[in-house]
């Protein structure tokens, strides 16, 4: 695990890649004593296995098979999307940074790269529909890589 390397949209934070098995990951990561918390729930129509790492700096969501369905990171993280976006920014900072924004299942997607979004946190996460209706100094503590085919 780098807490440095470049967030990939669609692909990976911290060298975790989508679609690859959880196993090829575990080993390393307790091998430099990280703090891994491990919660199982059901999300519609499959059980995901979800490994906390570090309190939340790297957040891993598998399948039952181990396969791995999504990567999130937050503030602490050190990587940047595109040598620019990162958790830790601001709304106002992230419309500075970036031409389009939608707002889309509790989520802000940038420049329609569905493969890269910023959380958004409650209350914001529901029922609203364009980004000015979000406050400018709200901080967007995490953000997730996702199979752009997540989506459909």
């Amino acid at each position: 695990m780098n807490i440095h390397a470049e967030i990939i949209s669609g692909k990976s934070i911290g060298d975790i890649e989508i679609g690859k098995p959880i196993d090829a990951y575990l080993t390393s990561i307790y091998q430099e004593n990280r703090k891994v918390e491990l919660n199982t729930f059901d999300h519609p129509g499959l059980k995901l296995h979800s490994y906390k790492i570090d309190d939340g700096l790297i957040t891993i969501n598998a399948d039952e098979n181990g396969t791995i369905l999504n990567v999130s990171c937050r503030s602490a993280y050190e990587g940047k999307y595109k040598g620019v976006l990162r958790p830790g920014m601001s709304v106002a900072q992230v419309v500075a940074a970036t031409q389009k924004q939608l707002l889309i299942h509790g989520f802000l997607v940038v420049d329609n790269d569905f493969g890269f979004c910023f959380n958004l946190p409650s209350p914001y996460d529901d029922d609203l529909d364009h980004v000015s209706e979000l406050p400018d100094d709200l901080v967007l503590e995490e953000v997730y890589v996702k199979d752009k085919e997540w989506w459909r």
